[in-house]
């Protein structure tokens, strides 16, 4: 069943198409599957290529965000409160 439906496709397809039977329309046909080939290949690429860049974008900005929830730096000693200790250590020094 399967084979006289393919015969019978094939045979549409000689019918509709008559510049297969010479070489030229061979040919012809041949490089524009070609050239749609490449267009499909590159379109693939650069769809692959820009998708890993967005992926990878997107992982160092959560991970950056997942830094900076998880361990929030806290504000150290002021400046002032470092100069006063400094200074209360050199007293303590020279009242030894």
């Amino acid at each position: 069943m399967e084979a006289i439906a393919l015969e019978l496709w094939m045979g549409k397809l000689r019918a509709a198409t008559p510049e297969l039977r010479s070489f030229s329309g061979a040919k012809k046909i041949t490089m524009m599957s070609r050239k749609q080939l490449q267009q499909a290949f590159a379109s693939v690429s650069f769809v692959s290529f820009f998708g890993s860049t967005i992926y990878g974008a997107i992982g160092a900005i959560n991970a950056a965000n997942q830094q900076l929830a998880a361990g929030t730096p806290k504000a150290g000693p002021s400046v002032k409160s470092q100069a006063q200790a400094q200074a209360k250590g050199y007293e303590m020094v020279l009242q030894i």
